[in-house]
C-alpha cells in the first residue's frame, strides 16, 4: 500500500508515539476535550486531510515550540500561532485546521524570549495595509521572527484584542521596539509602517478593555536625560517595566500626545506622577530612575504639568467580584469614564484607602450615584454592583 508522503513527516498518530528526543509538539484532536481520534505532529503537516482528520480538530495540545496552524491546506487561508499550552476547545475557523507547521523551536522560542509566551491572555491582529484591511494573522503568543510566517515588514495596521504587546523593528525583539495597549491602530506612527519583524505580549501586562482609538497617546522613555540613551516608546499601559528590560532606567522622557502617570513600583503604585504633553530633559527631585509603570490617564480629569505629584490622594481599589475577589484596580483622581482604563461595568466590591468616593452607575457622574468613605466594601449596593462606570473623589 503506498503510504502518503505527508505521513513521512509525522511521528505517530497517537500522543503515546511521541519521540522523547522531540521537544517541538503539538496534537490535535477530532472532538473538544481532547477526545476523539488524535494525531501528534513534530515538524509540520502541509494537508490533515492525508492524515484522515479531514481538515477538522476541535481541540489541541501544544507540547512544545511556536506553533502556525491555517484553515486550508499548505498554510493558505487564515492562519494564528499558538504557543506551549492546552486548548479543548476550538471556534470557527480554527475548527477547520487544514494544516500546520512549527515557526519556532520551544529552545529557540525560550532563548529568544526570555522565557515570556503568550497564555490566552493576549492577542493581536495585523494587517497588511491601513485602516485593517488585508489581514495578515492573528497572533495569541510572543513570535521571534515574522519572516517565517512570510509577514516580515508587512504591518501597517493592528488591533490588540487583549493584553499589551511590544512590536520589534528586527527579529528576536531588537531594534526600534514600541509597546500597543488594547485598542484600534488604523496606521503605525513613527515610521514603523511595514517595518516590523516580531512581536511579542508583555508579561504581566493587565487590562482587557478596548479602546476605540488608542493611538491617542504617545510617550518617548530615555535612560539619561536631555533624551539621550532611548528604551522605548510606549501608546499603552506598561504594568511593569521589569519583562521590558528598563525598570528603574528612565531618566528623561517626551510626552508626544495625552497625559501620562508614571509610579515608582509595578502596577501603579508607589509615588505617582503625571506628564502632559512636552519634553522632560530631566525628572523631579527623587524621581530619576526609579519609575517601574506607566500608562495614559484622562487629561481631563487629572491635573496636567510637568511632574506634577499626586502622591497622597485620595485612592479607591475595585474589584471584580464580592468579597474582594478577581481582578482589581486602583484609582488615584476623578474617572469619568471606566472604559477608559479597561473596568467598566465590573466593580462588585471596593476599599477606600483615603479620602471620599462617588461611585455612579454611568460615565460622567450619570446614573444611580453613591458615596463611599475610607473603608472595605464587601458588596456593592444592588443599583451600582456591576454598573460602576465613573468614579470621583469628593
Amino acid at each position: 500500500m503506498r503510504i502518503p508522503a505527508a505521513l513521512a513527516a509525522i511521528a505517530a498518530f497517537s500522543a503515546a508515539a511521541i519521540p522523547a528526543a522531540s521537544a517541538d509538539r503539538i496534537v490535535l484532536y477530532e472532538n473538544p476535550q481532547y477526545r476523539g481520534r488524535g494525531i501528534t505532529v513534530t515538524q509540520q503537516a502541509s494537508d490533515l486531510g492525508d492524515m484522515g482528520l479531514h481538515g477538522r480538530a476541535a481541540s489541541m495540545s501544544v507540547q512544545g515550540g511556536l506553533w502556525e496552524v491555517c484553515t486550508q491546506a499548505h498554510f493558505r487561508g487564515r492562519c494564528r500561532t499558538y504557543g506551549p499550552g492546552e486548548y479543548p476547545s476550538l471556534e470557527g475557523d480554527e475548527y477547520r485546521i487544514a494544516s500546520v507547521r512549527a515557526v519556532a523551536s520551544a529552545s529557540r522560542e525560550a532563548a529568544d524570549d526570555g522565557g515570556r509566551r503568550g497564555s490566552g491572555e493576549a492577542e493581536i491582529l495585523l494587517f497588511d495595509r491601513r485602516d485593517f484591511s488585508g489581514p495578515l494573522r492573528t497572533l495569541t503568543a510572543a513570535t521571534p521572527n515574522f519572516e517565517r510566517l512570510g509577514i516580515n515588514d508587512a504591518a501597517a495596521s493592528i488591533v490588540v484584542e487583549r493584553g499589551t504587546w511590544e512590536l520589534c523593528t528586527d527579529a528576536n525583539y531588537r531594534g526600534n521596539c514600541r509597546t500597543y495597549g488594547p485598542g484600534r491602530y488604523p496606521s503605525i506612527p513613527g515610521g514603523q509602517d511595514d517595518a516590523y519583524s516580531s512581536a511579542r505580549p508583555v508579561a504581566g501586562a493587565a487590562g482587557s478593555g478596548r479602546w476605540e482609538e488608542a493611538n491617542d497617546a504617545e510617550v518617548s522613555l530615555f535612560d539619561r536625560r536631555d533624551f539621550d540613551g532611548p528604551l522605548r516608546t510606549l501608546r499603552g499601559e506598561v504594568p511593569d517595566f521589569g519583562p521590558l528590560g528598563f525598570n528603574d532606567a528612565v531618566a528623561s522622557i517626551i510626552v508626544q500626545r495625552g497625559t501620562w502617570q508614571f509610579c515608582t513600583d509595578a502596577a501603579f503604585r508607589g509615588e505617582c506622577r503625571i506628564y502632559g504633553p512636552g519634553r522632560y530633559p530631566s525628572l523631579p527631585a527623587g524621581q530619576d530612575d526609579r519609575y517601574s509603570s506607566a500608562r495614559p490617564v484622562d487629561a481631563g480629569s487629572m491635573a496636567q504639568g510637568r511632574g506634577r505629584q499626586s502622591q497622597g490622594s485620595p485612592r479607591i481599589r475595585l474589584f471584580e467580584h464580592g468579597q474582594f475577589g478577581g481582578r482589581s484596580i486602583w484609582i488615584g483622581s476623578s474617572t469619568p469614564d471606566l472604559v477608559r482604563i479597561g473596568f467598566n461595568d465590573r466593580a462588585d466590591s471596593v476599599i477606600v484607602e483615603s479620602g471620599t468616593w462617588i461611585l455612579c452607575s454611568d460615565a460622567n457622574r450619570g446614573g444611580a450615584c453613591r458615596s463611599f468613605g475610607p473603608g472595605r466594601y464587601p458588596e456593592l449596593p444592588r443599583e451600582l454592583r456591576s454598573r460602576v462606570s465613573s468614579a470621583y473623589p469628593r
